[in-house]
């Protein structure tokens, strides 16, 4: 019958589960697969695929209250645009997400923060710093991260105004230092890069030489921070140090090969080659850039490699190698072709793409505040329809949770009565083997006392033989002993003596088990001793039965007291006792 109701209550639950929640369920396992199917084409570069997932979950959640994943996956979508050269299309979607942000830019800021940069880096692909800046600083002051102050101080730097670009960058110096060491060191170097895109090339070495003593005060690892070494021969380069610039690249390469870092590698190998130009080491040069070339050439950019071919040509023309020469300047010519007519198409193709969204900009976003309106609209009146149901969706949850509430309280009783009947029985078990045990140490006591009489008895009595025998002053000492063992033997002394040493300590294996549990390090002896305590033997009880003196049972007890952690003191019959409950 028991098994019956169980069976009914769990059948109930999950029947209405399936009822209520069975549809919610499906369109989050399908929500769920297209946004794991997007990132598994996005990561594998297949960027159709991943485009079509995000058009779906975009349909998906379209009039639904989740805008901050609507930002997101728009956010995704138009950066999978970008990546396939469809600039326009994926302005359009960046557009549109813009309203969602301004009404609800506090409740998702970092997600809008990542909108308005994107925007921001569109436009300053065209040079327009202004417009990029203006998007940058609709960002909430809680993202105003690393990215935020080094984008708007370099547009700031763009377009000519060295005051704020110093000032965000003085900023995210400031911020930095709360974030940790490895973040403050990093806004030094970015403050760094913005002084030298203004030609500030004695702040720039300021900035760099404080990273530096900020490593080297808290013993950081050189190798990690080598990029910052090479800025540093970077600017000492051109400001003609050649001395300074030569210690700090060298650094920057050794680290940066060892780290398989190819575009500071390659940045620095140039630079190197041109210091061996510039002081006629033809040879030097051209092995620097080989090697380069010959270990990384796969996995260098294209501007790195035609520096290197260029390098190459002029070297190898001093040295009089003029087929290696004429080899460099037909890799360099091709390589150079080839970059500029890439080049041009992309120009031409994402300015055509930004001409037609600028012209279209205004239009769309009218249109898209109408949208929004009736998106609003929409959604009200599912909400209003929703609400309808949802009383009776509550009803049925809280007779369900009563329901099964009352099923769990009834088998909590249930086992709740099986585990205090279990306890019962095991606290009567224990009782009865206590007085069992407690019988069993009377009985022990009482046979040990006897024994120690019986031994203490006879002993005296041998004693005032042997003292009367020694009054005989014919019998000698030899013969006196010889008595004395005789008199022993017929009063069976020392079979006494060994039935009651025997019988010491041999109280019960459960007593041994439990003084073992809390002290492992006992001998037999000491064993023994706790035995005699707790069969209330007196010290002279103990000291007959042990053949020892009674000061040598006490000083027994004071070190068997110490051992287990007792004050000199303490009860240890009470002690004993005590661990036997």
């Amino acid at each position: 019958m028991r098994v019956n109701m169980q069976y009914f209550f769990l059948t109930l639950f999950l029947s209405f589960a399936t009822i209520s929640h069975g549809q919610s369920f499906e369109k989050t396992k399908s929500f769920e697969s297209w946004k794991e199917k997007m990132n598994n084409h996005s990561n594998a570069g297949e960027l159709d695929s991943a485009l079509y997932y995000s058009g779906k979950i975009l349909a998906k959640l379209s009039g639904k209250k989740s805008p901050k994943n609507f930002v997101k996956i728009g956010r995704q979508k138009a950066i999978f645009l970008l990546k396939m050269g469809k600039m326009n299309d994926a302005y359009e979607v960046l557009l549109e997400l813009l309203p969602i942000c301004a009404k609800n830019k506090t409740n998702f800021c970092g997600e809008c923060a990542k909108l308005h940069n994107t925007l921001a880096k569109i436009h300053a692909k065209f040079m327009d710093y202004p417009k990029a800046i203006d998007y940058l600083l609709n960002t909430c002051d809680s993202e105003r991260n690393r990215e935020f102050h080094y984008l708007i101080a370099s547009y700031n730097s763009s377009i000519g105004d060295t005051t704020k670009a110093i000032q965000y960058s003085q900023e995210w110096i400031n911020l930095s230092k709360e974030l940790g060491i490895t973040q403050h060191i990093d806004a030094y170097n970015s403050a760094s890069m913005i002084a030298r895109e203004m030609g500030l090339l004695e702040l720039e070495r300021t900035h760099l030489n404080e990273a530096l003593r900020i490593v080297e005060l808290n013993d950081l690892d050189t190798s990690v921070y080598a990029y910052i070494y090479g800025n540093l021969g970077f600017s000492y380069s051109e400001s003609g140090q050649d001395d300074l610039a030569l210690h700090n690249l060298l650094i920057d390469a050794k680290y940066s090969e060892l780290y398989e870092d190819k575009s500071s590698y390659a940045r620095v190998v140039i630079t190197l080659a041109q210091f061996d130009n510039g002081n006629q080491n033809y040879e030097e040069a051209v092995s620097r850039i080989s090697y380069a070339l010959e270990n990384y050439g796969d996995e260098l950019k294209d501007s790195y490699k035609l520096e290197m071919y260029q390098l190459l040509k002029v070297n190898y023309l001093k040295l009089n190698r003029l087929d290696q020469y004429a080899i460099y300047s037909e890799l360099w010519s091709t390589l150079y072709e080839q970059r500029s007519e890439n080049y041009k198409e992309d120009a031409l193709g994402l300015s055509n793409q930004f001409k037609l969204s600028e012209l279209e900009t205004l239009r769309k976003q009218h249109q898209l505040e109408a949208d929004y309106k009736n998106q609003v609209i929409l959604s009200e009146r599912i909400e209003a329809e929703n609400r309808e149901n949802k009383l009776y969706v509550i009803l049925l949850l809280i007779a369900l949770v009563l329901i099964v509430t009352g099923f769990l309280f009834w088998r909590y009783r249930i086992v709740q009565s099986k585990k205090l009947n279990e306890s019962k029985f095991q606290i009567e078990r224990e009782s009865h083997e206590k007085e069992r045990l407690l019988a069993k140490l009377e009985e022990e006591a009482s046979q040990s006392r006897l024994l120690s009489l019986e031994l203490h008895m006879k002993q005296e009595y041998a004693s005032q033989i042997v003292e009367k025998l020694k009054e005989i002053d014919e019998l000698s000492i030899p013969k006196v002993k010889e008595i004395e063992l005789f008199i022993q033997n017929g009063l069976e002394i020392k079979s006494v003596e060994a039935i009651l040493q025997s019988n010491l300590g041999d109280i019960s294996h459960q007593f041994k088990a439990t003084l073992t549990k809390h002290h492992s390090n006992l001998t037999d002896s000491e064993f023994k001793l706790a035995s005699c305590v707790l069969m209330k033997m007196s010290n002279s009880e103990i000291a007959i039965g042990k053949g020892i003196s009674v000061d040598s049972v006490k000083k027994n007890k004071y070190r068997f007291k110490k051992k287990m952690g007792l004050e000199p003191d303490d009860n240890l019959y009470a002690y004993l006792l005590d661990l036997m409950e």
